[in-house]
């Protein structure tokens, strides 16, 4: 099929799969297909930036294809250009996404909560900045931390 595709014009192959996956799951078939064809060849499947720089470098896919992950973190690609990998937030792959989606609610996300509501959700510095404690280190507790702290907060826990 693929042959076929580039033969009538295809320029470009985004091979992909619904199906829960293992990170870089679907890539041993993006490799597949670049083997049979001369058009670019894009790889996709939970692939994050040291995953896709590695499948790059093998030369099993032409580009790397982004979608639930830039969900989870809109800043992914400006994140992993300046080298701050360690501030990615990662997509767990929990599905919140296709299923708003599927029951048309909207979609939403578990990493990232102010998703669809970024004007809404825009994070101004504390007129009187406290300490706060989080209770919780999951991802609600951590994204409560990560914000009191970018409002000029000093978030975490004391001991007596």
């Amino acid at each position: 099929m693929a042959r076929m595709l580039e033969e009538v014009g295809v320029v470009a192959i985004h091979v992909s799969a619904y199906a829960p996956q293992k990170r870089g799951a679907l890539v041993r078939f993006a490799e597949a297909v670049k083997s049979v064809v001369n058009i670019p060849v894009i790889a996709v499947g939970r692939i994050d930036p040291v995953l896709g720089e590695k499948v790059l470098a093998e030369g099993k896919a032409d580009l790397i294809a982004i979608g639930r992950g830039l969900i989870a973190d809109p800043y992914l690609p400006q994140k992993a250009a300046e080298g701050r990998l360690e501030d990615i937030s990662p997509c767990i792959a929990c599905g919140r996404c296709l299923a708003g989606n599927s029951e048309r609610v909207g979609v939403s996300c578990l990493v990232n909560p102010a998703l669809g509501k970024e004007r809404e959700y825009t994070i101004e510095p504390a007129a009187k900045p406290k300490k706060v404690l989080v209770i919780g280190g999951g991802p609600a507790g951590m994204e409560a931390a990560r914000v009191a702290a970018l409002r000029g907060h000093q978030a975490g826990c004391w001991k007596k």
